[in-house]
């Protein structure tokens, strides 16, 4: 326990580093620290030796990154799919192993293919040419960290596959040798059945891109989501059916060379790691197999373990596997869980003699204890986890996963009768559905928080472990006064006249969130990718609820380009909203959105807002944009949408004096159609903030456009190199904060630096 305990707290600490020492230093303190270390303090010296490790693992994994100054690159590799290829609406993507080695490529890359003319298959040998992107991803607060996923799954490249020169099949795998094309045999024969729910696939082979994104919500908004993926309890539930079986045949085979019990055991070790691998091992079912397998070792070989201490050599061992593992949710939540229920169950006297009354109290203790947590991670809290796991994780766990097991046995021999059992399983799943789907939409189901304090959490996680603790334990209640600062946090409000402006980081697109004393407003809301995908489910929604943000006073959608009003469906599902303004209203209809014109004026808290655009309609959607100047005696902003010189010369004519703002957000993502001497000069920005993509397929901003920036001694900001951008606005000055300086870490990609 102290060495599992120490390496995890040194861990956690190295992931908060923005870069790594350098690897001399690491060989140099590892030939003076070890040794003095190990004849006095050897558990010390083996927490220093797990450091040493995951420190030279981590620079491994960052040598592996295609480097900037090859972003863009066009090669021809040849190598071997690693996974199971994802279907999307409009694109496949899988991880592509190069072999051979290429001198200054990365092994393993995530190649996006945008076209439906060839098939790919996992263990499939092909020479691809693709055009190679460095891993970099939006960065946001409160928002998803896509470097952290590419860097923690090994992927040091993005490739987008190039036809010309066409793929060209090479061969493929050794099915016994490479068990990714058995999962995809699998999957193949799963895509036989006629409308096979998408939860048998994530059951199965741990694929959960079958799944919609409203059965996720749904999922998501009963705390069911652990019960529709392979985890510990799938992995515990399967190895513990295959041991009571093998137990029973291997009894009654009269064969006595071996006790049952011991053949019972690596049955049932093989049947749980055979599940895991099914996962591809994924954190949670790595956790699983090794407690699995202390367990069962301990029982072949007659030797008496304590929970605790399997807990923590589980542990270790993740810890030496992937020691980048700790800095991921699902980490933190399947240990947490397993450590709830030990601390639950273990020496507790006075268990009921009915099952259904013992797996309540888990239930209740699992939801309490890892409350904490699911606030920090995912800044809300759901009433109704533990009514709908009641009745969800019997259904799953006895019902759906046995019977889906043995459906998936019987397919090779009688797929009739396969078929015939996946069908019956989907009308159990529809019922299920229907039930998780009326707790999502009750009132109040889920309920958001801002994002609160580290201290917290760790205030309330011990608040929870006194409300678990054994009765007897005196003042127990008093757990409940611990857990009051996470549900209470303080939100530190504006004083009137002061406002803040974010602009997020959305990639190719815009969205900006002003918020003054009292009010928040929202301008754009970034692309939509797919009917399951867009910037405002992904950025705007998360950076809000981490706010507090209850419901938006105003949302503009400056025109009706897909990159500035793509997430505005999932804002207005999910987020009270009571005014709707826009220059494009005919594609807006279903919202009943008011026309942008110029000169509507409010004032909030003492700050200004006026609506600006073009007194004329432009052929053009950017032209039409309409522009919001906020004004206080603090300071002043221009948002300008995707206006263009056109634009800009009639609103120099129409009104000079109220275009002056200090803070200007670049016209059209710094395009070389925009940005014209005559309307800088008029606006007089003191700094400007430029909305772009990584290296823009665009080509924002136009080097033209900074050029003429710095000439005219303006500082610019670019949030493709800065992440999100938020401006205070106080006495007078503006105070910038770039967040992927504030929250950069060592496997964030540094686009400043080429």
């Amino acid at each position: 326990m102290l060495i599992a305990s120490g390496l995890l707290i040194a861990l956690v600490l190295i992931q908060q580093l923005a870069e790594l020492p350098e690897p001399s230093w690491l060989i140099l303190g590892g030939i003076l620290l070890i040794p003095i270390l190990w004849r006095r303090h050897w558990r010390i010296a083996v927490i220093v030796m797990g450091i040493m490790w995951t420190l030279s693992y981590a620079h491994i994994k960052l040598a592996d990154r295609l480097p900037n100054a090859l972003d863009g690159i066009e090669v021809s590799l040849t190598g071997v799919i690693d996974t199971l290829p994802i279907q999307q609406t409009k694109a496949v993507h899988f991880d592509f192993l190069v072999q051979p080695r290429v001198y200054g490529m990365p092994q393993k890359i995530r190649v996006h293919v945008y076209t439906h003319a060839f098939t790919f298959k996992a263990g499939q040998h092909w020479r691809l040419q693709v055009k190679l992107k460095t891993p970099h991803g939006t960065l946001n607060p409160h928002g998803f960290d896509y470097e952290q996923k590419l860097f923690h799954e090994g992927i040091g490249a993005i490739g987008s596959l190039r036809l010309s020169p066409a793929p060209v099949l090479l061969g493929q795998d050794n099915p016994l040798w490479n068990f990714s094309m058995w999962r995809q045999r699998l999957s193949d024969q799963l895509a036989t059945i006629n409308q096979l729910n998408g939860v048998f696939y994530a059951l199965i082979l741990g694929d959960g891109s079958h799944i919609s994104q409203a059965e996720w919500d749904v999922f998501r908004n009963t705390g069911t989501t652990h019960l529709m993926v392979i985890s510990g309890s799938h992995i515990s539930l399967i190895a513990g059916l295959v041991y009571f079986l093998s137990a029973k045949l291997w009894a009654y085979s009269g064969i006595l060379r071996w006790s049952p019990q011991r053949v019972a055991a690596l049955m049932s070790l093989l049947a749980g790691y055979g599940y895991a691998a099914l996962a591809g091992f994924s954190i949670p079912t790595l956790r699983a197999v090794i407690m699995l397998s202390v367990v069962l070792f301990a029982l072949v070989f007659q030797r008496h373990i304590q929970v605790f201490s399997t807990l923590a050599l589980a542990l270790l061992m993740v810890l030496i596997i992937d020691p980048v593992a700790v800095a991921s949710i699902g980490f933190w939540l399947s240990f947490a869980a397993v450590a709830l229920i030990i601390y639950t169950v273990a020496g507790r006297l006075g268990t009921s003699a009915y099952a259904w009354i013992n797996a309540l109290r888990i239930h209740w203790a699992t939801s309490l204890g890892l409350m904490p947590l699911l606030v920090y991670f995912f800044h809300s809290i759901t009433f109704t986890a533990l009514i709908a796991n009641i009745i969800a994780e019997p259904m799953i766990g006895v019902v759906v996963i046995p019977i889906t097991f043995f459906a998936v046995l019987v397919m090779g021999i009688f797929p009739t009768v396969s078929e015939y059992i996946f069908a019956l399983l989907n009308n159990v799943m529809d019922v299920l559905l229907l039930y998780l789907g009326e707790l999502a939409n009750l009132p109040y189901a889920t309920i958001n928080q801002p994002a609160p304090p580290l201290w917290s959490v760790l205030l309330a996680s011990l608040g929870c472990l006194l409300l678990l603790a054994p009765k007897g334990i005196p003042n127990r209640w008093s757990g409940v006064l611990l857990c009051l600062p996470l549900f209470f946090p303080r939100i530190t409000s504006l004083d009137k006249g002061r406002f803040t402006l974010t602009l997020l980081d959305v990639g190719q697109g815009l969205s900006i969130v002003v918020n003054t004393q009292a009010h928040w407003l929202v301008f754009d809301t970034g692309a939509k990718f797919s009917k399951d995908s867009d910037q405002g489910k992904s950025v705007v929604l998360p950076f809000l609820q981490g706010q507090g943000v209850q419901q938006l006073d105003t949302l503009i959608i400056s025109h009706g380009d897909n990159d500035h009003r793509g997430g505005l469906a999932s804002i207005l599902n999910s987020m009270p909203t009571q005014q709707l303004m826009t220059r494009s209203p005919t594609q807006l209809i279903p919202y009943r959105a008011t026309v942008c014109q110029t000169g509507q004026q409010w004032v909030w808290d003492d700050v200004s807002f006026t609506v600006l655009a073009p007194a004329w309609s432009s052929h053009t959607s950017n032209n039409n944009s309409c522009l919001l100047k906020i004004d206080s005696a603090e300071g002043s902003a221009l948002l300008t949408g995707d206006i263009e010189a056109e634009a800009e010369r009639s609103l120099i004519e129409q009104s000079p004096q109220q275009l002056r703002a200090q803070l200007l957000i670049a016209p059209h993502h710094g395009s070389k159609t925009s940005s014209t001497v005559d309307f800088l000069t008029t606006v007089a920005p003191q700094m400007i903030l430029i909305p772009a993509g990584f290296h823009s397929q665009f080509g924002h901003p136009h080097a033209h456009v900074t050029q003429r920036y710095q000439r005219l001694n303006i500082p610019y900001l670019n949030t493709a190199e800065q992440g999100a951008i938020s401006v205070e606005f106080n006495n007078k000055h503006m105070q910038l904060h770039a967040y992927r300086e504030i929250a950069r870490r060592y496997w964030h990609n540094n686009p400043i630096v080429q």
